[in-house]
This record gives structure tokens, sequence and C-alpha cells, in this order.
């Protein structure tokens, strides 16, 4: 009898393995990269219109909505404007444009870099999310945060790291 349940049990999770599980390279769900602009830009048709950028802050949408919506294995590659590296970012997901929402964490959007004009984020789930981004640069530009001629800062990037290790761990803030 306790054959039989073993048996059972290991077909049960070789079925379980084959069937596959939420992982990002098996969603059913094609990769997407998709701007998200503050205005309609000619070159860039497909853009999101979504966000503000005053002086130093940039914010994808109000803290009330609505949001950026982020599907599943879609990047989203924020023009934030500052001409400099961003100083900290601090992105937010919510299950609603509008609804209740935490600081991301995992892989629900992943950092997948920065630069003088943009700061991009992945959705690496099989999840439906909504996204809010909000950035800082600093008031007076430090040698690293500058661009170079071509017009990204010579750290852009952070590998594709999870929002929570970019972003500066539990304190929720990127930066130096």
């Amino acid at each position: 009898m306790r054959a039989l349940a073993v048996r059972s049990l290991t077909f049960g999770l070789f079925v379980a393995a084959l069937s596959g599980g939420c992982k990002t390279s098996t969603c059913d769900v094609d990769a997407a990269t998709v701007s998200v602009r503050s205005v309609k830009d000619a070159s860039d048709p497909g853009a999101i219109i979504s966000g503000v950028t005053v002086g130093n802050t940039y914010e994808s949408g109000p803290i009330d909505g609505p949001w950026v919506d982020f599907p599943p294995n879609r990047t989203l590659v924020f023009h934030h404007g500052f001409g400099v590296k961003p100083f900290q970012i601090v992105p937010y997901v919510s299950f609603d444009s509008s609804g209740s929402s935490a600081p991301s964490a995992g892989n629900s959007s992943i950092f997948v870099g920065s630069d003088c004009e943009t700061i991009t984020m992945k959705n690496d789930t099989c999840s439906e999310f909504w996204i809010r981004v909000t950035a800082i640069s600093r008031p007076t530009p430090l040698p690293e945060d500058l661009c170079s001629d071509a017009g990204t800062s010579e750290a852009a990037g952070a590998g594709g790291m999870s929002s929570e290790a970019a972003m500066g761990g539990e304190s929720g803030a990127a930066g130096p």
C-alpha cells in the first residue's frame, strides 16, 4: 500500500513539473517593450502618455491614479527627462489602476536600468499589475550623475536586478 502511495505521489509531482507553473519563460504572453512619455512624440506613436517631471521630481502618474498598465512580461521605459541620472527611484505596484498599492518587491518590477533620460522596469511575472514610478535627481548633480556625449550615464543599468535589490534593499531607494 505504501509503495502505491509513493508511486502516486511521484507520478503527481512528475505531471505537475511537466505542466509548468508560472514562469515568465513559459507565460503565454509575448515580451513587449513600451515607452511611457509625458507628451506625445511623433517618433514613438505606440507610447503610453502618462507622467510629469517638475524640477528634479518625476512621477509616472498621480498617487491616486490612473497608473500605467503593467501586464506580464512587459518592459516599460519611463522617460523622465532630467538630463542627469536619477538619484532615487521608487516603483509602486497595485492590482488596479487607482487602488491600494505597495512599494514593489521581487519580480513584480525588475529594475533593468536608468540613464540620463529613462528608467526601465520589467514585469517578470505572469501577473497583471499597475505601476507608478517616482524618481528624483540631485539638485546639484555629482559627476557620476552627468551624461556622456552619447546621452547616457556610464553607470547606467543594474544588470536585471530585482527592484528591491536595485532600489537599495529595504530602504526602497536606489542611489549611491
